[in-house]
């Protein structure tokens, strides 16, 4: 089971009831925090995992939030390397899940300034793109670490520094 710490205005926008006291999630990556992203006639979510700081961009619909959040994570987590069993098995503890307040003010500035990022980002790439750039963004909670090496950590596959993405020219500011 996996919690997800959303904001109000997540919470208003979706119709979501927190819990009065969420439990920490089953899953490898943790609970996950969530946001409203509004970038031109866009509307996104934006979430970050509590445990490797993984942003994740899914976008803003009401049949598929927090529904297809796993989905959209499964996607991200193959473009790392992850093997097929452990995704599947992360995926299935997210089918099951509560609605929680946010907690940690220090995911909470992390998942704010992955807003303000993914509006470099956007509308120009896809949601799972522009996620995976921003798992490249260095993270001061981490001592610079990235949330793309945390997350390859948390899973037991070996680290690495040239991903596919990170050569692709494209968005407003290619040249």
């Amino acid at each position: 089971m996996v919690t997800f710490r959303c904001t109000e205005r997540v919470r208003k926008r979706f119709k979501l009831t927190a819990v009065a006291s969420a439990d920490a999630s089953t899953n490898v990556l943790g609970d996950w925090y969530a946001n409203l992203l509004n970038h031109g006639p866009e509307r996104h979510v934006v979430l970050v995992s509590e445990r490797t700081l993984l942003p994740l961009i899914v976008p803003a619909r009401k049949a598929d939030f927090p529904d297809k959040v796993g989905d959209q994570l499964a996607e991200v987590l193959r473009s790392f390397g992850v093997p097929t069993r452990q995704i599947e098995a992360e995926v299935a503890k997210m089918r099951a899940y509560r609605i929680g307040r946010t907690q940690n003010r220090q995911v909470l500035s992390v998942l704010n300034e992955f807003c303000l990022l993914a509006t470099y980002h956007m509308p120009e790439e896809s949601p799972i793109l522009a996620s995976l750039r921003l798992s490249e963004t260095p993270l001061g909670p981490f001592g610079g670490e990235a949330a793309d090496q945390r997350t390859c950590d948390a899973f037991g596959i070996p680290r690495q520094r040239n991903w596919w993405w990170s050569d692709l020219r494209v968005g407003p500011h290619a040249s």
